[in-house]
């Protein structure tokens, strides 16, 4: 009796338990291992992202974000080694969250904005990631209404207006320490 209680409830419970256990700390060492690479590689594709909207930098470092700058709908700031920022922006579009990348020179002049993945319109709110409407935001300064939206797709082109207004805003509290 006493061989059976070990065989059908003892045994497997400590077969799978050595088992999980093995097979956590081989997990562990993988991760351990590869982490480092796998961030360096993450970094590669943020930076390389960050120097399509701010080419002349090499450098970025994050910065932690507030309160104050989440509440703008920042989802990430990064400052270069330049003086520039790049900071990622987003507000509700049409077809939900619309995410954008914008881009600072060191005297706070957008170099550029990058329209992020979306579920706009195809045809219709898709048309903001067309360069006649993102190209009107470089080289602007604080200002942004002279950049017009566009027709038939008001709610994600004033989306994208009102995320460049909250990165112009995000930049300024960064550049003051925020």
């Amino acid at each position: 009796m006493k061989n059976s209680i070990f065989k059908q409830i003892i045994w497997p419970v400590l077969s799978l338990t050595i088992i999980c256990i093995v097979v956590s700390l081989a997990l562990g060492a993988t991760n351990m291992v590869t982490s480092a690479k796998i961030q360096a590689n993450l970094d590669a594709v943020n930076n390389a992202g960050r120097q399509e909207v701010l080419p002349d930098a090499d450098k970025f470092t994050v910065v932690e974000l507030t309160q104050e700058l989440s509440d703008l709908g920042v989802t990430e700031a990064a400052v270069a080694d330049n003086g520039g920022m790049v900071i990622n922006v987003q507000t509700k579009g049409y077809g939900g969250e619309l995410p954008i990348m914008v881009g600072f020179d060191a005297g706070g002049a957008i170099t550029r904005i990058k329209i992020l993945d979306n579920s706009e319109t195809p045809g219709v709110g898709k048309r903001v990631e067309e360069e006649s409407f993102y190209g009107q935001f470089s080289g602007l300064q604080g200002d942004i209404s002279g950049v017009n939206t566009l027709a038939g797709a008001t709610v994600s082109s004033t989306s994208v207006k009102t995320s460049v207004q909250n990165a112009i805003a995000a930049q300024k509290l960064i550049g003051e320490g925020a």
